[in-house]
């Protein structure tokens, strides 16, 4: 919790492959049936193509979208991660460019529409 609000962190994670991936916590599991298994409940991220000009690119910062399962999929995919393959913690920030250009500029999460055509978008 973080000022009476659920708090989600986003982790790298490298389990599949050892290749790299981002995700947002959504569950943190240590028990199941009373026996240990440590993980992650995560709805996955992938790297998308910069936006041209963008100074948070050219610092090296990534753009990333949610990882849906398909084109009528309602929510992203969500991927177990065991905790033993969590790299590290990450601080993502919001880019609400899009948003704004969609919805206006005093467009924000909690006055914009939840759904799936939302979260696609």
């Amino acid at each position: 919790m973080y000022l009476g609000k659920p708090r989600y962190d986003h982790i790298w994670d490298a389990h599949e492959n050892d290749r790299r991936q981002l995700g947002w916590v959504r569950l943190v599991v240590r028990k199941v049936g009373g026996a240990v298994d440590d993980f992650a409940v995560v709805r996955r991220l992938v790297e998308v193509t910069s936006i041209s000009g963008c100074s948070l690119s050219s610092a090296g910062c990534k753009r990333m979208e949610w990882l849906f399962e398909g084109l009528n999929a309602a929510w992203p995919a969500l991927v177990r991660f065991p905790l033993t393959s969590v790299l590290r913690v990450e601080h993502v920030v919001p880019e609400f460019a899009d948003l704004s250009d969609r919805r206006g500029l005093r467009a924000v999460p909690s006055n914009t529409p939840d759904t799936a055509a939302e979260r696609h978008a």
